[in-house]
């Protein structure tokens, strides 16, 4: 009986040695190291009715491994942002993620990669776009929650390099509506794609449409009644019946209740 009480006595103060040595080891080893996530849109201004881009990025430039794996979870606001779109990280490895798409629409998605090579430095992981619905003056946060991210080859735990592994969160703030009317597009010349972008104060339908030199209209890209925001519209060079275009100029025109716009395209192929 006296051994068994000694035996666990002995136990008890070994598991507290170990929990201690592993700690005082993770502190040696991590110290003031850190892996920092980020998901930020790329636009500096934000207004509703654009379609924002957003990059979810892992920095582990200060630490000397590699990337291999991670499971991760976005959330954001569905009153303010709507999802539209993902691809895949830029990374080498990185560009075929396992994505859990299903419950976008309550402002939740899930994905994951693993990448037995892994990569070094700030790894790009996925690729959002968000279509801008809310109020101006609303800010929406986007969360970022991890539970795994491993190190290739060694399988090192790196959640404790996370400042929080809990959630790492960045917020978009809706701004205020375009004081003015507005209509551009980029790259001109192009080939086979142009964005076209254009900006209404105020609230009404709205009509973007392609003609051609003959004054023949060729493509209608928008015909609908929109809010006061900043949109965009992508044109790839193609008529209404989806049949390809040739080389040559177009004019783009932009008209509303109170507001027409032209401007010429040059396609060239």
């Amino acid at each position: 009986m006296k051994i068994n009480v000694l035996f666990a006595s002995c136990f008890v103060v070994f598991s507290r040695i170990l929990v201690m040595l592993l700690v005082l080891t993770c502190s040696s080893i991590c110290g003031d190291k850190k892996i920092e996530v980020t998901a930020n849109p790329t636009a500096s201004e934000i207004s509703r009715g654009m379609v924002i881009e957003v990059p979810v990025n892992i920095d582990i430039s200060e630490l000397d491994v590699k990337l291999g794996s991670f499971t991760s979870k976005l959330e954001w606001d569905n009153t303010a942002l709507e999802f539209e779109s993902y691809e895949g990280g830029t990374t080498n490895g990185f560009g075929n993620p396992v994505v859990n798409s299903e419950e976008t629409s309550k402002g939740k998605l899930g994905f994951t990669s693993a990448v037995p090579e892994g990569a070094g430095g700030v790894v790009n992981v996925l690729n959002l776009k968000f279509k801008v619905t809310g109020e101006p003056g609303v800010s929406s946060a986007l969360k970022l929650s991890f539970t795994a991210m491993a190190s290739a080859n060694t399988f090192e735990d790196l959640l404790p390099y996370l400042d929080s592994k809990e959630m790492s969160s960045s917020s978009i703030i809706i701004g205020g509506n375009p004081a003015n009317y507005s209509l551009d597009n980029y790259p001109n010349p192009f080939n086979p794609t142009t964005m076209i972008e254009y900006a209404l104060p105020e609230a009404g339908p709205v009509k973007i449409i392609i003609y051609n030199t003959l004054g023949e209209q060729v493509r209608v890209l928008v015909n609908e009644e929109q809010m006061a925001g900043k949109y965009s519209v992508e044109w790839d060079s193609r008529n209404d019946h989806q049949g390809v275009l040739p080389t040559g100029v177009y004019i783009l025109r932009m008209q509303t209740e109170g507001f027409v716009k032209d401007k010429k395209l040059l396609l060239l192929k």
